[in-house]
This record gives structure tokens, sequence and C-alpha cells, in this order.
């Protein structure tokens, strides 16, 4: 990948596909990085060199190595991006892939829409744990907890 704003790309393509439910374009990427923000807290402290101890799992949005295979073609959905390891990609990158992952998964548009029109917490956690960390361990639920329901 080499666009310096990966991300900002996706989510200005999104937002043409959901225009007519999109209440205020700028509030919208505001909230949807924000929303990224939180998720690369509970994940990884926001460290994109994280790397997880007892799993596969790498980077501030904590892929792991087959779920990253799928972030990468559905990223391909945008623009050519030739795969590479997440420990070598920038933070926007990584956000690119989270991104790219979220709004392809079938079901995520009404969570997503949510939470860039009002910054839902409940559809936040709701998307977090239903479509990314679909499995999440206490210590993660405990994390959650502290972010999307301050």
């Amino acid at each position: 990948m080499k666009k310096q704003n990966p991300h900002l790309e996706i989510i200005e393509i999104e937002m043409d596909r959901l225009s007519k439910k999109i209440n205020d374009k700028n509030l919208f990427v505001s909230n949807i990085l924000k929303f990224c923000k939180l998720v690369r807290i509970i994940e990884s402290d926001n460290n994109c060199l994280a790397k997880n101890k007892t799993s596969s799992a790498k980077g501030c949005y904590q892929f792991i190595d087959s779920a990253l295979k799928t972030a990468y073609n559905r990223l391909n959905r945008y623009y050519n991006a030739p795969f590479k390891p997440i420990l070598d990609c920038s933070k926007n990158e990584q956000t690119a892939l989270f991104l790219a992952d979220m709004f392809q998964k079938k079901g995520t548009d009404n969570y997503l829409l949510s939470i860039g029109n009002d910054f839902n917490m409940i559809d936040a956690s709701a998307l977090y744990s239903k479509f990314h960390h679909t499995n999440p361990d206490q210590a993660t639920i405990i994390r959650m907890n502290e972010f999307f329901h301050a």
C-alpha cells in the first residue's frame, strides 16, 4: 500500500454507497475514526507492532493470520494493495485493512451507520464483538466495558 491515507479513501467510498443514510459526512468520518481508535486501544494499546503471545494476532487491530488474508482480499475491492506483513504496515494501512474488513462484512452496515451518525456505544460494542473480536476473553471484555460503556 502506497497511499498516504488509504483509510480515509475507504470511508469516502463507503459514504457514497451509504449516502442516503448519512446525516453529516464530517461527523460520520470523525465517529468512524473514533471507533477505530477505540478498537486499537482495546486490542493493542494502540501499538501497531503488538504481537499476541498466545495466538498469531498482530498489529494494532490484532489480526490473526487467516483474518489478515481475508482483510487484504476485501481491501483489494477498493484498490490494488499488495500483501505485506501486518507489522510492516503503517497505522493508516492497518486502519484501511480494518475498515475494508468491517465495511465488507455482511450485516455491518446498520452498526456502522449508527456509529458514524450518532456514535452509539452499544452498537460500537456490538460491531466490535460480533464482527472483529468474536470470542473475547475476560480481559478483553473488561476493556470493552471500560471504553465502550464509559
